[in-house]
């Protein structure tokens, strides 16, 4: 047994070495001194199949299989050796039903349920291979890798550790547990666990490149670049060292090292569409696009059958907003290789990008109907949904509800008389002061409003009846109404003692400092807020604030790189803040964790745009203009209707639901312009950051942004109303 191990070991030494006849040799001496002694065999099958000698090596387990039926160990071997997986699966059984103490049996099934994705299955096997035998380091291995497929990332790791403890030179075990404290975020501990890997296996191409994408994570490019050219040395056609390598490159902004990285890549593996779009963008960020179309067409002239050529060419047209130009390239593409997903999956998102989803529809029908046995036609179709244009949005409807349910209020205290009832209720109480009387009133008027919130917020439930737990929004919609309007009281009181204070001063002319007082309420509170905000702090990354300054000192845009902040919180994603104070950009952690550099740079420039065109103090200017308007044919109307209401003068505390009346239904005459001046405002930087980082990066990002808004397809009268957004499909239609 002895003299079987020393064999077994030598063979493990040869293999190291490259010295593959030695270490087969030596592989059958130990089986020939111990003919069940399964690693011996395993390592043998092994080098076996790698000299390609398949045919060879099944002929001879199948023969061992005749004449030792009763030996579980060579069935679990002949397991080993067959391709198809139900045929493995026989086998291994057969080797347990032999012995059921044997690991290895176990062992097996755990693989071949694990291929099957039959993941609590495969974990059984694996604890019973353990069970048998606790120092199974391959067990404890691959019952890590099922954990981890489950997500169950701490699980997996203690697996990996467990085998780690027993075979300390384990370099797989060690990768293993770098890439699922990788999936974790716990970057540091796996760039330990990859160097560890690498230490037991220097030549482990794996463990280097799965180390660069550590590194990358931590944006210590540097390094990235080194362990990804460290793969590559190892084993020169490694694709996914090439493909993150050109990554690197790229988001250190050495764009032509990434373009021959991502050609070499294609080289290896031409079918993946990925691919051509990193070898496009490269191409737009080095100002090269013009190079790229001339490469790709005259390859095609020597080869015209190329489907993947002509779907690079298309991108790079659509790039170049040449759309029949790409349109056309796609559909050669499509035509050349009609399974080709990718040339598919993009000429469809270009049609609807470019407004044209009802053609691409009924051009992909038509395939269905003349082809009804290719499911792929139907598969496409489901990717190109029938668009039925809403009226309006049920965000938006809730919002008219919530107003004209509030307009019907304030006609109905008037009307009956409610008003002038508890005014002079008010008066009563307070007969000395009438501030004090106005208070009471406006307490008063907003509990009487209850029952119409509550309504309000019962409809908003009714709209939103999906999911568990309905009594519970039933309850929480309603309170959220009275919440509401708690907070509307609190703020509106001192707004009416405002208003009353002036119409008793300033007369006719009482408007005109409420203007300014709701100016100032618009400016002052964001100026505090920009000048001095907790929750804002500075962009940690070295890498993306240097890609962010790049972007500020090629648009030559006033805003200083200590100005860029993340800011805690989910909403917005991005924003500009400080009207006359200096400019600060804003990005929030969730897209900062979310994004990568490119998409963060297509954001950034984007609200870098709003900058660079003044939207912020335009917006204000067209906000404050708008008070002063608004104010003055609010006091205007109120004028005319007083007598109609049976007031005398504009003064009393009962006529002032009426001056809220007229000020409300001005809101929507309001609301349109100032949503049509930042639609237009948002369009002009969507153009700017078009023109910064292309149109499908920016399309890409911005699609991922406003992938939960269902809004995109609005009645553009009602989108032109409730929006000071565009529409996520009009977002998707921008051109320069």
């Amino acid at each position: 047994m002895a003299d079987a191990k020393t064999h077994f070991k030598q063979g493990q030494e040869y293999r190291k070495q490259g010295k593959l006849d030695e270490a087969i040799a030596e592989f059958k001496e130990a089986i020939q001194l111990n003919p069940l002694y399964t690693e011996a065999h395993r390592e043998y099958i092994g080098m076996m199949l790698e000299r390609g000698e398949k045919a060879e090596i099944l002929v001879e387990y199948q023969v061992k299989v005749q004449q030792h039926p009763d030996s579980e160990v060579h069935h679990y071997l002949l397991g080993r050796v067959l391709d198809n997986v139900d045929d493995k699966l026989r086998e291994f059984k057969e080797a347990i039903e032999i012995n059921p103490n044997y690991p290895w049996g176990h062992y097996g099934l755990g693989w071949v349920y694990r291929s099957k994705e039959m993941l609590d299955e495969a974990i059984v096997e694996y604890k019973e291979a353990i069970k048998i035998n606790p120092d199974f380091a391959k067990a404890h291995y691959n019952l890590g890798m099922a954990y981890k497929d489950q997500g169950k990332l701490d699980y997996a790791i203690k697996e990996y550790q467990e085998a780690i403890r027993i075979k300390p030179d384990y370099a797989c075990a060690h990768c293993r547990l770098g890439m699922t404290y990788r999936s974790k975020g716990e970057l540091d501990l796996a760039i330990a666990a990859y160097k560890k890997s690498i230490e037991k296996k220097p030549d482990c191409a794996e463990a280097h490149c799965k180390l660069g994408h550590a590194y990358r994570d931590k944006r210590m490019l540097d390094d990235a670049i080194a362990a990804y050219k460290e793969a590559i040395c190892l084993n020169p056609d490694d694709i996914e060292a090439h493909h993150f390598l050109g990554h690197a490159y790229f988001d250190k902004n050495l764009f032509d090292e990434a373009i021959a990285e991502w050609k070499r890549t294609i080289e290896l593996t031409p079918d993946d569409a990925r691919l051509y779009k990193d070898l496009r963008n490269a191409y737009f960020k080095a100002g090269r696009l013009d190079e790229l179309i001339g490469e790709t067409e005259q390859k095609l002239k020597t080869d015209t059958s190329d489907a993947r050529g002509h779907y690079l060419l298309a991108l790079t047209l659509a790039e170049k907003w040449e759309t029949e130009q790409a349109i056309k390239n796609f559909r050669r593409a499509i035509e050349l290789d009609p399974s080709y997903e990718a040339a598919h999956d993009d000429y469809i998102d270009l049609m609807k990008k470019r407004g044209r989803h009802a053609e691409v529809r009924a051009e992909y029908e038509e395939k269905a109907e003349e082809q009804p046995d290719n499911k792929l036609w139907g598969k496409l179709l489901e990717r190109i949904p029938a668009i039925r244009k809403r009226l309006i949005s049920p965000t938006c409807a809730l919002c008219i509800e919530r107003g004209v349910f509030r307009l019907v209020y304030l006609q109905f205290i008037l009307l009956l008389g409610i008003s002038v009832g508890i005014a002079s209720f008010a008066r009563e109480l307070t007969p000395i002061s009438s501030y004090l009387a106005l208070t009471i009133y406006v307490a008063i008027i907003s509990a009487i409003q209850a029952p119409f919130e509550i309504i309000v917020g019962i409809n908003k439930f009714l709209s939103e009846r999906k999911g568990k737990g309905l009594a519970e929004k039933l309850i929480g919609s309603a309170g959220g109404g009275l919440v509401g309007l708690l907070i509307a009281s609190l703020i509106y009181m001192p707004i009416a003692i405002l208003t009353y204070v002036a119409m008793r001063i300033f007369h006719a002319n009482w408007w005109i400092p409420i203007a300014v007082f709701g100016v100032l309420y618009i400016i002052v509170p964001r100026e505090l807020m920009a000048l001095k905000n907790p929750t804002w702090k500075p962009i940690e990354d070295p890498i993306l604030v240097e890609r962010l300054t790049g972007f500020i000192e090629r648009g030559n845009v006033k805003v200083k790189i200590k100005n860029i902040l993340r800011m805690d919180a989910d909403k917005p994603p991005a924003g500009v803040a400080g009207i006359l104070l200096p400019k600060r950009i804003l990005l929030n952690n969730s897209i900062l964790q979310r994004f990568s550099i490119p998409e963060l740079e297509a954001v950034f420039a984007h609200e870098l745009g709003h900058v660079k065109t003044g939207f912020v103090q335009k917006k204000f200017l067209v906000q404050s203009v708008l008070i002063f308007v608004r104010l003055y044919l609010a006091n205007l109307i109120y004028g005319r209707l007083l007598p109609v209401y049976g007031f005398s003068n504009p003064e009393p505390i009962a006529a002032l639901p009426l001056l809220a009346f007229c000020w409300l239904i001005l809101g929507l005459p309001v609301r349109a312009i100032q949503s049509s001046v930042s639609q237009y405002f948002e369009r002009k930087a969507d153009q700017y950051a078009i023109s910064e980082v292309g149109e499908p990066l920016f399309s890409s990002t911005f699609d991922k942004i406003l992938e939960t808004r269902q809004e995109q397809t609005l009645s553009p009268i009602f989108n032109f109303v409730c929006y000071a957004h565009p529409c996520r499909e009009e977002h998707m239609h921008i051109k320069i």
